[in-house]
């Protein structure tokens, strides 16, 4: 009877050891399935990016992650805009109040992309473009160099962004070019 046990209990242990870990799990993905999911983090942004936010009170929690704390231990920091670290939906909406009340739109054109898929629940999705401003008055401005990164996670079926940093210049890309030259 012992002998049967012990038999038992290292046929247990056997089948626990051998189960796949976490890196086995996401080399087991395809290219097929890696491209998929880049492909659908490459819409999401295009959704969050192309979304009329001013007048849905509740777009926040249609693009961003709000309660994971899985992900982050204490307060998020969600955003960084240039230098400026926003932590949450309120501080988003403060630091973008005057940039909607100027502007019809940001004009953003992707030149180089890349989504590094991480699992099938992880990616980062980051790109160089430029954009320009386009105001109320209907005037559009010159375009200037811009770089994102945003940090994805799949959350009860839908791809959030769990933390977006974008950086740009104040010089026009034309001036840029100009100086080069030079």
């Amino acid at each position: 009877m012992c002998k049967r046990l012990f038999v038992l209990f290292c046929f247990v242990i056997l089948i626990v050891a051998c189960q796949p870990t976490e890196k086995a799990k996401t080399a087991e993905m395809t290219d097929a399935q890696r491209h998929e999911i880049a492909d659908t983090i490459k819409q999401a942004y295009q959704d969050y990016n192309n979304y009329d936010w001013k007048s849905d009170p509740d777009w926040y929690s249609k693009f961003f992650v709000e309660d994971n704390d899985v992900s982050w231990m204490g307060n998020p920091g969600i955003f960084v805009h240039g230098v400026r670290f926003l932590l949450n939906k309120e501080a988003q909406d403060a630091a973008f109040k005057s940039i909607s009340e100027t502007r019809t739109s940001t004009n953003i054109t992707i030149l180089k992309d890349y989504v590094s898929v991480i699992s099938d629940t992880i990616a980062v999705y980051t790109y160089e473009g430029k954009y320009s401003i386009t105001n109320i008055l209907g005037e559009t401005g010159p375009d200037y160099p811009l770089t994102v990164s945003v940090v994805w996670i799949k959350k009860n079926g839908d791809w959030k962004i769990l933390h977006y940093h974008h950086s740009w210049s104040d010089t026009p890309i034309e001036t840029e070019e100009e100086e080069a030259e030079k």
